[in-house]
């Protein structure tokens, strides 16, 4: 099937089973550009090796740290043009802006307090 995905980019949430995993390897298989997030790294991990073995790429992203904030931010805005880069902000929370390659504008977050 060719559903015209080759080169986007999908961010597929709850990536690690069920049907987010079953999303972020059909979407691989299309030929997009793949972000997964999750709760559960282990298996996020089993995911996103499945599709470097599917497709040969791999981009990892797992949720709720700043390290995870950092692999989000780095990911996306590779190739774009970043705004702010991530760091600490002045509200309190740990944060960066950027425009990627395709022209959409990003804010990437992580509140320790929310």
């Amino acid at each position: 099937m060719n559903l015209g995905l080759k080169g986007k980019t999908a961010i597929v949430m709850s990536a690690s089973k069920g049907l987010g995993r079953a999303s972020a390897l059909a979407l691989a298989k299309e030929g997009a550009h793949i972000i997964i997030c999750s709760r559960d790294a282990e298996s996020l991990e089993d995911t996103a090796e499945d599709i470097k073995k599917e497709t040969g790429s791999k981009i990892l992203v797992n949720a709720e740290s700043r390290e995870e904030a950092d692999r989000l931010f780095h990911g996306l805005s590779a190739g774009g043009e970043i705004e702010g880069p991530i760091g600490d902000s002045p509200w309190g929370s740990y944060a960066g802006m950027f425009r990627d390659k395709y022209g959409i504008e990003w804010i990437i977050e992580f509140s320790p307090n929310k």
